[in-house]
Order: C-alpha cells, then structure tokens, then sequence
C-alpha cells in the first residue's frame, strides 16, 4: 500500500468516527443519559485529540509540531 493511500484512508476513518462519535452524543442527550450541555464544554478535547493524533502519525517534524500546537491550543481554551 502506498504512504498516498495510507494517508486517504486514515483521512476517511478519522471523519467516519467523528460522525459515529457525534451520532453517539446526540443518542445518548435524546435518550436521557447524558445532557449535551455536560458534553458540549468538552469540545477543546477534541482538538487536543486531533493533536495527540496528528503527533502519533506524524510522519517528519512540521507534522508533529502542528499537533503540538493544537495540544496547545486545547489547553489554552480550557485555561480561558
């Protein structure tokens, strides 16, 4: 498989599981189990995942320190 390919596809399953996970929230605020505003304050977790992620599959050093930036930006939102 070439790194292209890889790429594409880890692209498709990172958005296939945000809609899965989205889906999820909105089922269980419906279904009364947790109320989306609780979930809804999370929402920089996300973008500290995604940097968690993009250091994980970094593949030279600009990938890696964009992930480190969006760690620091999650956090910061948090601090505010």
């Amino acid at each position: 498989m070439t790194p292209q390919r890889t790429t594409e596809m880890r692209h498709y399953l990172f958005w296939g599981l945000a809609l899965i996970i989205v889906g999820g929230i909105f089922l269980v605020d419906r279904m009364g189990l947790v109320a989306i505003e609780r979930v809804w304050n999370l929402w920089p977790a996300f973008i500290a995942l995604h940097g968690a992620l993009a250091i994980m599959f970094a593949h030279d050093l600009a990938q890696a320190l964009d992930g480190a930036f969006s760690i620091v930006v999650a956090v910061w939102i948090y601090a505010c």
